[in-house]
C-alpha cells in the first residue's frame, strides 16, 4: 500500500509540473482577420493547439512568419512550438499565418503570439 502512494505521489507530481510548465489557452482563428494568441511558460517548450473557426474551412499549411527574437517557433501538424532561448526570461513574440479554404475559396488568417517566459 506504501509503495502504491509512493507511486501515486511521483506521477501526479510528475503530471503537475508538466502542466505548470506551459500555459496556453485553447483558442480559435479567424480566417481574413489578425487574431492574438498568448502562452506563459516557465523556460522549456510551450506549444498552441488550434481549431478552425468554420466547420466549411480546411488548413493546408502553417507557416512562421516572423521568428522570435528571444527563442525559436517550429509548425507540426496543427500545432505551433515555441521554445524560448536557455536562460532567458522576459517577453517574446511571434507571428504564423494559416493558408487554406473556406467555402472553396482561398483564406488565410495571421496570428500574434506573445509570449512570457517565467
Amino acid at each position: 500500500m506504501r509503495a502504491f502512494f509512493v507511486l501515486a505521489v511521483l506521477l501526479f507530481g510528475f503530471a503537475g509540473r508538466a502542466e505548470g510548465a506551459c500555459s496556453a489557452p485553447d483558442w480559435r482563428f479567424i480566417w481574413d482577420v489578425e487574431t492574438n494568441a498568448y502562452m506563459t511558460t516557465d523556460g522549456g517548450r510551450c506549444s498552441l493547439v488550434f481549431r478552425r473557426a468554420f466547420r466549411t474551412s480546411e488548413v493546408h499549411s502553417i507557416a512562421i512568419a516572423t521568428a522570435p527574437r528571444n527563442g525559436s517557433a517550429a509548425v507540426s501538424g496543427h500545432s505551433v512550438f515555441y521554445n524560448p532561448r536557455s536562460g532567458f526570461k522576459g517577453d517574446d513574440s511571434f507571428v504564423f499565418a494559416i493558408n487554406g479554404r473556406r467555402n472553396g475559396s482561398p483564406v488565410r488568417a495571421t496570428v500574434k503570439v506573445s509570449v512570457t517566459v517565467r
